[in-house]
């Protein structure tokens, strides 16, 4: 479906432009780059693992972080209750 596909598009658009500026910031702090190579650099890479469709290697990771995650949440929320109490960490 057309639509479909262009809400996909505008979903993905925001945080690939994101992680491509947040990306060249970082490689032009760490390495000293111009911005614009820099931003080219880590959008260039980013396509490339895209066309290599390296997000399928990252599936059993997610689902292991998707598995995991709520439990740690709750422990997360109970150490939280009780620091606010002033009770040490345990």
């Amino acid at each position: 479906m057309p639509v479909g596909d262009l809400l996909v598009v505008f979903a993905v658009l925001a945080p690939a432009i994101a992680a491509a500026c947040s990306g060249g910031l970082a490689l032009q702090t760490s390495r000293g780059a111009r911005r614009r190579v820099a931003t080219s650099v880590i959008t260039t890479l980013g396509l490339v693992l895209g066309v290599l469709a390296f997000h399928r290697v990252l599936v059993d990771w997610l689902a292991l972080l998707a598995e995991i995650g709520p439990p740690i949440a709750v422990s997360f929320r109970f150490e939280a209750a009780r620091q606010r109490r002033g009770l040490p960490p345990g």
